[in-house]
């Protein structure tokens, strides 16, 4: 297949468009006109009960006389599984159907990671360093990975074993101690007590003296923080948190806490673990050694401080006390909320007329080349090629541009520090993929790898690839396929060895020959005319189209011709591969398990969250023959 020349990805503003110019400002204007109507509208939100003024859904949680959970379940009978309610300033979505919460927990995971911003929390997890409360993020991926790998892998949880062998003889033996004179046995304070131990020990290490101080301590915290508090509702009145008297007695619990904890902390730095078992005050690592080993260690991202440690170690004990009474959950009408209901109005009130005369303010973008009306900074990439445009803007406006490309707000990124910002730090936020009418048409709506929205598809897509396609094995498997087409190339030189030869030809006959022999089998006999197809679509995709720049003006893509021409090509192209699909389920049973036997086989297993179509099985392949050219030239 050969190499399509960059010449195709230059860039000039045709004839057409300079015609459409004033016909397409129009039609902007138009469409500005429409979206700014759209805007003014109220986003749709799910159903839900009547609200108050202030204080929004609050009443019916407290007037109905029962517990949260219970009031909410009564909410969600009358208007459904997915219920709106504006609790204070909070707008609150509360999902209850087994399906719903699906979709939020699994396949909307990212987008709705957010953590409530909650005083107690802040107060107690060092301004929310633990990784309960941490926000969706690095820091928080990273205490994770900690959490994981480090304090609770396989190996650590397999350590506390004689722990837990050891606490387990205790409780037996206090237990005993109480039949045997006949005394009545609070069984849920014995397994509390025996959890707390375990807890501390793996924590703490053997001789923690703080333990009895702290574990009351900490359910002190838990039920001063785990009631109602209005403040939480109106996170921009400061000054509810001082009138509750909440922020203070959080404080107060907050600095028995970090006294003790950091006792504890210095402890263990001054007598560090060690496996000198005959030295009598030698002890074994516990989890404070673990983070204070990996602390002093570095080569983190965030790197972990001494408050980082105690936030984690907070979280880990609140995870081991008992239930709380759901008396303590239990909302009811604070007479706070009546007492600054005027006064909370008239703030409102006044902060929605201090952002009126404030007016909308333009979103900062990095720097960038002046623009054109509609074109915006296209002008500034014809003429040259992309790159070299690019370089050079990038030398006079830094390492970070901001592009405008007609419709396309596009940021061009060009230094080593900033590139590593967007594709490790926060390659989640910038995952998604450009939507083109090539990539649309070719990768059957976008079911192809290369194409996909990021998403629940695109990763089973990229598994699928990554473990039953490209794993290791079956590249391996690819060796005699490339030994073959290589002795062919070899002798088909050796045929012509008195006639100049054209190696570039010669090539990317070979590379066609095991791309295809790998993913369709060794008898392909549309083989020829699928690379023709193939590179055929390369070129008219792979060049500018101003259509892509344009989203919204869909008749563009008319205009250009470039759509009847990728329909055309396309419609020969699954032509062919339905040929191969169908030759494939008639001769599975003698098939040698190319790339399509494996996916067909794949969708009649069919145990995945997605299913697998015939149209994704088209779509892989077209996106497999490029991607495993590639790979098959790396592990050769």
């Amino acid at each position: 297949m050969p190499i399509v020349s960059f010449q195709i990805m230059e860039i000039t503003l045709p004839l057409s468009f300079i015609s459409f110019i004033a016909f397409l400002l129009v039609l902007r204007l138009i469409y500005k006109l429409n979206s700014m109507k759209k805007h003014a509208k109220t986003p749709k939100l799910p159903p839900g009960p009547w609200k108050l003024p202030i204080i929004g859904s609050v009443h019916h949680l407290a007037l109905l006389g029962s517990l949260p959970h219970r009031a909410l379940r009564d909410l969600a009978r009358k208007h459904g599984q997915i219920t709106h309610l504006q609790l204070g300033e909070i707008s609150a979505v509360v999902v209850s159907g087994a399906r719903m919460a699906k979709e939020v927990l699994k396949f909307h995971d990212i987008a709705l990671a957010d953590r409530p911003k909650l005083l107690a929390a802040e107060i107690i997890t060092y301004n929310y360093q633990d990784i309960g409360f941490s926000p969706f993020g690095v820091y928080w991926r990273q205490m994770r990975k900690i959490c994981n790998s480090e304090l609770l892998g396989v190996k650590n949880v397999r350590a506390f074993c004689s722990i837990r062998e050891d606490e387990v003889w205790n409780m037996i033996g206090s237990i005993q101690l109480l039949s045997s004179a006949m005394s009545p046995v609070n069984l849920t304070e014995k397994v509390f007590a025996y959890t707390n131990a375990i807890t501390c020990r793996a924590a703490f290490g053997a001789r923690c003296k703080y333990q009895d101080e702290l574990i009351p301590l900490i359910k002190e915290t838990i039920e001063a923080s785990g009631g109602f508090e209005i403040a939480d509702l109106f996170p921009s009145k400061k000054f509810l948190h001082i009138i509750s008297g909440t922020i203070f007695k959080l404080a107060r619990l907050h600095s028995k806490l970090d006294r003790i904890l950091d006792n504890i902390i210095q402890e263990h730095i001054e007598n560090p673990a060690t496996t000198d078992y005959t030295n009598v005050q030698s002890r074994e690592e516990d989890l404070v050694d673990v983070l204070l080993k990996i602390k002093e260690r570095g080569g983190l991202d965030f790197p972990i401080s001494k408050n980082s440690i105690k936030a984690i170690i907070v979280i880990r004990k609140h995870s081991i006390l008992p239930a709380l009474p759901l008396s303590v959950m239990e909302i009811t009408y604070p007479l706070i909320l009546v007492t600054f209901a005027s006064l909370l109005l008239l703030l409102k009130l006044a902060r929605q007329s201090i952002e009126k005369s404030k007016g909308n303010v333009s979103p900062k973008f990095p720097p960038g080349p002046w623009k054109l009306p509609l074109i915006g900074s296209m002008h500034h990439l014809a003429g040259s090629l992309p790159h070299h445009a690019l370089r050079i803007l990038a030398q006079k406006y830094g390492p970070v541009i901001h592009l405008q490309l007609g419709e396309i707000s596009t940021f061009i990124i060009s230094a080593p520090e900033a590139a590593k910002e967007v594709l490790k730090i926060h390659d989640i936020a910038f995952a998604y993929r450009p939507e083109l009418l090539a990539s649309k048409i070719l990768g059957y709506d976008n079911l192809d790898i290369a194409f996909s929205p990021y998403g629940d598809y695109w990763k089973q897509m990229r598994k699928i690839c990554l473990l039953e396609l490209l794993s290791p094995k079956n590249v391996r498997s690819f060796g005699s396929i490339r030994e073959d087409e290589a002795w062919k190339l070899i002798r088909s030189i050796e045929s012509a060895s008195n006639l100049p030869i054209n190696v570039t030809e010669k090539i990317f006959a070979f590379t066609n020959g095991v791309v295809c022999r790998a993913a369709f089998g060794k008898s392909c006999k549309d083989q020829d005319l699928l690379i023709s197809l193939i590179n055929e679509a390369i070129l008219a995709g792979g060049g500018f189209d101003i259509a892509d720049l344009f989203p919204s003006l869909k008749f563009l893509h008319s205009l250009s011709g470039l759509k009847p021409k990728l329909l055309k090509l396309h419609k020969m192209i699954d032509q062919i591969l339905d040929n191969i699909i169908n030759e494939h389920k008639h001769t599975s049973e003698s098939s040698n398990g190319d790339l399509v036997d494996v996916l067909l086989r794949l969708k009649e297993r069919g145990d995945f969250e997605i299913p697998i179509s015939t149209k994704s099985i088209k779509a892989v392949i077209w996106a497999m023959t490029y991607i495993l050219r590639y790979r098959i030239f790396f592990d050769a």
